[in-house]
């Protein structure tokens, strides 16, 4: 029998910062005052903040989808749900870390100022132990269309610059990436394994493999960075758009934005532009 003693209580995760702590239904009357000007009457904000030396913590207003929300700076960086698509803040969160990296928007295209970029659209993050993390930028991913599958390497094991890095299916279509580097592979990004879909909502914040450079500073010296990377990533986008329009015939402005064509492009077609914008 069940103990009589026992009672079911609904309670939430606050997941704002590192601390995690539960929040029963009755302490905070809606979702929504995490986000809202309001936040500060939390009792669990409250309580964090005296913890705290008394300081109050800091949150920012940014806008997603038409509207004004608050959401606290950096927190981003520090989730570790992994649960995008069911995650009601999932909006103001990629607003949120946009807004904080710096990111340039170029007819519809994202840009990451801080990350080094190969010319065939993978991007490059140096780290402080020496490694660096890489993934597909903004224009590769739109090109792609829509990822279904990932195939990462075996960690440890070395890898050749342009030889095969690892692999993605995009529903019937597949594509394998080569490495702009010398390396080892230190990590892959498990978590791509489990939910791939991940990968759609915001290419620059799902890293795909870490990786220990043969020799990092001749690695850079091949890629591109700063207002040079903006440069190349403008005329890139340029360069799709004519090619989409003068050579498939798909008409792809729609208010002066480039948008997602691929899954009006057959199979030769696609892959004529895959083997031109990226390293395959």
């Amino acid at each position: 029998m069940q103990c009589p003693f026992l009672e079911e209580v609904l309670v939430r995760y606050c997941e704002a910062y590192p601390v995690k702590k539960m929040i029963p239904s009755s302490s905070s009357d809606k979702l929504s005052l995490c986000l809202s000007e309001k936040h500060n009457d939390c009792l669990e904000y409250k309580a964090i903040a005296k913890a705290n030396k008394g300081g109050d913590m800091e949150m920012k207003k940014y806008k997603a989808r038409g509207e004004h929300r608050y959401f606290p700076p950096g927190f981003w960086k520090i989730c570790r749900i992994y649960a995008c698509n069911a995650c009601p803040y999932e909006p103001i969160c990629i607003a949120a870390s946009r807004t904080e990296r710096k990111v340039s928007f170029i007819e519809g295209f994202a840009l990451v100022e801080k990350f080094f970029y190969h010319p065939k659209h993978i991007w490059i993050e140096t780290r402080k132990d020496g490694t660096i993390r890489l993934g597909i930028d903004d224009l590769a991913h739109k090109l792609l269309g829509k990822v279904t599958g990932i195939d990462l390497p075996e960690k440890g094991i070395r890898i050749h610059k342009e030889s095969p890095l690892f692999g993605l299916k995009c529903g019937e279509r597949n594509v394998r990436l080569c490495s702009p580097i010398d390396g080892r592979i230190r990590y892959t990004n498990e978590k791509l394994k489990d939910d791939v879909s991940l990968l759609n909502e915001d290419p620059y914040m799902r890293w795909v493999i870490t990786m220990e450079p043969s020799n990092l500073q001749n690695s850079l010296k091949n890629l591109l960075f700063g207002e040079e990377a903006k440069v190349w990533f403008e005329g890139d986008v340029d360069r799709l758009r004519y090619r989409i329009e003068r050579d498939i015939g798909v008409t792809v402005v729609d208010g002066g934005t480039l948008i997602r064509t691929t899954d009006k492009l057959d199979k030769e077609e696609w892959e004529s532009l895959i083997k031109d914008f990226l390293l395959v």
